[in-house]
C-alpha cells in the first residue's frame, strides 16, 4: 500500500519534469523570435548559408557544400572575374577556387589530400569515399550516355578536387574571413541569433536546473514522504538512469552517417528501393535500441530497488513510485544541460530561418540528385539544385537519393 504522502511526492516530481519541459521548449522558440529583425534579403537561401544554418555553424560541412557550388559557378561562368551575384563571403574565396581550377586543369592538383594535412582523417576520409561512389558507381552510366557535358564540369567533380579543395579553404587563413562575413550577412538578415541573446537564454536555462532539485526537497519537507537522506538516494539514482539511457540512445549517433541517412529518411516522402531499403533498416535498428534501453531500465530498477529495501529498509512499491518520477525529472535535467552546452557553443537559426530552410526542404523533397546531376552537366547556366541537395543531406548521402 503506497501512503498518500508518497503519491504527493511522486506527482510533484513528474508536474516539476512537465512544467520545466514546457519551460524550455518556450525559452527556446522565444530566443529563436527576432523582434525588429528578419527585414532582410527575402530570396532564396545560398546553399553555403543553408548548410551553415542546418548544421549550426559546421564550417567543415560549409566549406564542402560552397566548394561544390562555387566549381560549379566557376566552370560555367569563366569569362567573369568576380560574378557580381556572389555573397561577401563567396567573394573571399573566388579567386582561390578559379586558381586552383587553373591548377587542376594543368594536371597539377589531381593527387589525394596528403592525411597530414586533415585535422580528422576518419572524417575526410569517409566523405571523400562517399564522394568517390556518388560520382563513380551510383551516376557513371547515366552521365555517360544521357548527359551532354558541354562545359566539361564532370572532370572537376572528382575526389580529389572537391576534397582537396574543401580541406585547402578549412585548413586556410580564408576560412575565418568566410565565416565572419557569413555571420555578418546572416545576423543582417535575421536569420541567425545573435551569440549574447543565446548566451543569455542559455543561462536561464541552467539555473532552471537548480530549482529542479531543490524542489523535490522542499514537498518532502511538507509531505514527510521519506528521509531526506532516502529522497537524495533516489534522486541520485534517478540522475544515473537518466544519463544511462541518455546515452544508450544517443549510441547510433557514432555510427557513421545514421544521422544523415535518418533525417533523408523522415524527410523524403518519395518511395524508391533504396530509400525503401534503408528505412527497414532504421525501423530494425530502433527495435534494437528500445529492446536495449528496456533491459536496461529492468536491470538498473531491479538493482536500484535491492538497495532501497537492504540498505534505506524502504519497500519496493514506495522506492519505484519516487525513483521512476525521479528519472523521468532527470531526463528534463539532462536535456537542459545538453541545451545549454549547444546554445554556448554553437549557431542557432532563428524561426525565420527555419522556416525557409523548411521552404527549401519541401522544394528538394521532390527531386533527385539525378536530375538535379542533369541540370549540373547539361545546362550552361548556374542551377543551385544540386549545392542545395549537398547542404540539406550531406555528401555521403546522395548515393542513396539518386
Amino acid at each position: 500500500m503506497v501512503s498518500a504522502a508518497i503519491l504527493l511526492l511522486a506527482s510533484a516530481l513528474i508536474f516539476l519534469a512537465l512544467v520545466s519541459f514546457s519551460a524550455r521548449d518556450a525559452l527556446l522558440k522565444q530566443m529563436r523570435r527576432l523582434p525588429g529583425m528578419g527585414n532582410g534579403n527575402a530570396g532564396q537561401l545560398a546553399p553555403a548559408e543553408l548548410a551553415y544554418l542546418l548544421r549550426d555553424g559546421d564550417m567543415a560541412h560549409t566549406l564542402i557544400v560552397m566548394s561544390v557550388d562555387l566549381v560549379q559557378r566557376a566552370v560555367k561562368m569563366p569569362a567573369e572575374t568576380v560574378p557580381a551575384q556572389l555573397r561577401p563571403y563567396e567573394k573571399q574565396v573566388w579567386l582561390s577556387v578559379k586558381d586552383f581550377l587553373r591548377q587542376l586543369a594543368e594536371q597539377k592538383a589531381g593527387h589525394l589530400v596528403p592525411i597530414s594535412d586533415i585535422k580528422n582523417p576518419l572524417k575526410w576520409v569517409m566523405r571523400a569515399n562517399s564522394i568517390k561512389r556518388f560520382m563513380g558507381e551510383s551516376l557513371r552510366s547515366f552521365v555517360v550516355e544521357l548527359v551532354k557535358d558541354p562545359r566539361h564540369i564532370r572532370k572537376y567533380f572528382s575526389i580529389a578536387g572537391i576534397a582537396r579543395l574543401s580541406v585547402q579553404l578549412y585548413t586556410s587563413s580564408v576560412r575565418g574571413a568566410v565565416e565572419r562575413e557569413m555571420r555578418e550577412e546572416l545576423l543582417r538578415a535575421g536569420l541567425l541569433v545573435p551569440e549574447l541573446r543565446r548566451k543569455q537564454f542559455a543561462q536561464i536555462l541552467i539555473w532552471l536546473i537548480p530549482f529542479l532539485v531543490a524542489g523535490p526537497f522542499f514537498v518532502n519537507y511538507a509531505a514527510n514522504a521519506v528521509p531526506m537522506g532516502a529522497l537524495a538516494v533516489y534522486l541520485l539514482l534517478g540522475a544515473l538512469n537518466a544519463m544511462v539511457l541518455r546515452l544508450v540512445a544517443s549510441l547510433p549517433g557514432f555510427v557513421p552517417t545514421y544521422d544523415e541517412f535518418a533525417r533523408v529518411s523522415a524527410e523524403l516522402k518519395r518511395g524508391g528501393v533504396r530509400l525503401t531499403a534503408i528505412r527497414a533498416i532504421l525501423k530494425v535498428g530502433k527495435f534494437i535500441l528500445y529492446a536495449l534501453i528496456g533491459l536496461i531500465c529492468l536491470v538498473l530498477l531491479a538493482a536500484e530497488l535491492a538497495i532501497s529495501t537492504f540498505i534505506l529498509y524502504i519497500p519496493p512499491t514506495p522506492a519505484l513510485y519516487v525513483i521512476i518520477p525521479a528519472t523521468i525529472l532527470s531526463l528534463v535535467m539532462v536535456a537542459l544541460a545538453l541545451d545549454w552546452h549547444s546554445l554556448s557553443l554553437r549557431e542557432q537559426a532563428s524561426m525565420e530561418a527555419l522556416r525557409r530552410v523548411k521552404e527549401v526542404q519541401n522544394v528538394l523533397s521532390q527531386v533527385t540528385p539525378i536530375q538535379s546531376f542533369t541540370k549540373l552537366f547539361g545546362d550552361g547556366s548556374y542551377d543551385p539544385t544540386f549545392s542545395h541537395l549537398v547542404a540539406c543531406y550531406g555528401i555521403e548521402t546522395l548515393w542513396l537519393l539518386s
